[in-house]
């Protein structure tokens, strides 16, 4: 009966095998089933299969099995120990290094991986989904990481004649020469003091450099950078500050100005920070808008937009001194971000059908949460968190719907946000909040911190999901 149970074992793995009588069993259930004690293993050099201990020998890793994939010194194994190994059994040619104890695609800061997927990301490549994942300093849009000679380099101190190379980098004003004309702009960190305003055209990327964030501003009254007509320009992971208007009545004191213009232009924000600007942070009049994971803090108004199709998700308005975020028409997509601490949180002057504003939490806003004037049809807007604002929603005409929201109107110690009373201030959800769970289906897979939508027995209302 043993040698036929062997036999069975060697058609049914495909290797050569050396019979040891003595029977095993690989975990509780399964000494269980075969009446062995729990424990019952095999000596060293051995493998337990179908209860019974053997050596499976071979000749490479293609006539191993699943449990012991690869082939060392004649003998199938379950670890690799060498990178002749690889692949293992099952597995694919481009699984060819050997790292602890298993193959691998690509090995930690070895630039094992090709360009169309760069990233190596747990012993696989992928794509790149950030900036410092590249050696270059820049991830395109399809996910590569930007050649060198595509960028321009620059340093606060950097030449106004160099090359705008990595080893030489020049001043930004040498970077938008139209010599240079390179469509990504990598920023040492550091301060870049403009003397007027920055003219921004065509198609461009402003990225600061990891390890800090660039302070861009202009010494001069008006924006720091304004965009010409068609332009797309991009900026992630800097700081625009401190703009000032040319007058009282000029209201041109934004950090970044996207003026209304006959070809619409695109602005994009990413990781960003706005901050001390005396009219907006950003202005957007007809130009499209995406803004993702960008603070801003401490303008007179947020981020300002005018007959626009924007995003504006995962971010802070917060302690601005008029207004965190103003939307007059357009469509727009507002999700996932905190608005709290400043006299009137959001308005919403809304036109076009189809514009979303969902699992936001505006709190604590002196004057005004929320004020909605919906001009043509009905607009739902579910899942947010409202409360502790001077009104929370105020007008609210029957065109804006948030009976899907959790609006608190008194008391809001109940929704046991993180700090809402003291600095650094923070709204995100403490367990016990009765905010969490209530909500049992949504679109929406991620909260501001990126983290999965729903955990636990439901979705959370607000920007947050606690997990």
């Amino acid at each position: 009966m043993r040698i036929i149970l062997v036999v069975a074992t060697v058609v049914a793995m495909g290797c050569g095998t050396k019979k040891n009588p003595e029977a095993c069993c690989v975990d509780e259930a399964d000494c269980a089933g075969v009446g062995l004690p729990v424990g019952s293993t095999c000596d060293d050099g051995l493998l337990c299969r179908n209860n019974r201990c053997v050596e499976l020998s071979c000749s490479s890793s293609a006539s191993c099995d699943l449990l012991a994939p690869y082939c060392a010194d004649g003998l199938c194994q379950e670890p690799c120990t060498d990178d002749a190994q690889c692949p293992g059994f099952g597995q694919t040619s481009a699984q060819r290094f050997c790292e602890t104890a298993v193959c691998v695609e690509c090995r930690a800061a070895m630039n094992d991986c090709g360009v169309a997927a760069p990233v190596c990301d747990a012993g696989t490549c992928r794509k790149c989904e950030l900036n410092d994942e590249c050696n270059s300093g820049v991830c395109t849009a399809d996910g590569s990481c930007a050649a060198e000679t595509s960028i321009a380099y620059v340093a606060p101190a950097g030449s106004a004649s160099s090359g705008c190379t990595r080893n030489e980098p020049c001043s930004f004003a040498r970077a938008l020469d139209p010599g240079i004309n390179r469509p990504y702009v990598v920023l040492a960190n550091g301060s870049y003091q403009f003397a007027g305003t920055r003219d921004l055209d065509g198609l461009r990327s402003f990225i600061g450099e990891k390890g800090g964030r660039p302070r861009l501003s202009n010494t001069m009254a008006g924006p720091v950078f304004k965009l010409g007509s068609g332009a797309d320009i991009a900026f992630d992971n800097v700081e625009i500050r401190g703009a000032t208007s040319t007058s009282p009545s000029a209201f041109d004191g934004n950090g970044i100005e996207c003026p209304s213009n006959f070809q619409k232009s695109t602005v994009r924000v990413s990781r960003s920070v706005f901050t001390q600007n005396s009219v907006a942070g950003l202005l957007a009049r007809q130009c499209n808008v995406e803004v993702r994971e960008t603070t801003f803090v401490a303008n007179a108004r947020g981020l300002e937009a005018v007959d626009v199709m924007g995003t504006i998700e995962r971010s802070t308005f917060a302690l601005n001194t008029g207004i965190g975020i103003s939307l007059d028409a357009g469509l727009y997509s507002v999700t996932n971000n905190f608005i709290y601490r400043n006299p009137r949180g959001i308005d919403l002057n809304l036109t076009t059908a189809g514009s979303v504003f969902e699992f936001n939490t505006v709190a604590d806003n002196s004057m005004t949460g929320v004020s909605c004037v919906a001009n043509t049809g009905q607009f739902a807007f579910p899942n947010n968190l409202i409360g502790g604002n001077g009104n929370n929603i105020d007008p609210q005409p029957p065109g804006c719907v948030f009976s899907s929201s959790m609006i608190v109107a008194g008391d809001t110690a109940p929704l046991k946000f993180k700090s809402p009373s003291s600095i650094p201030y923070d709204y995100h959800l403490t367990p016990g909040s009765i905010a969490i769970d209530q909500i049992s289906t949504s679109t929406q897979v991620r909260d501001f911190d990126g983290e999965a939508r729903p955990y636990g027995n439901g979705h959370d209302y607000g920007a947050d999901e606690l997990h």
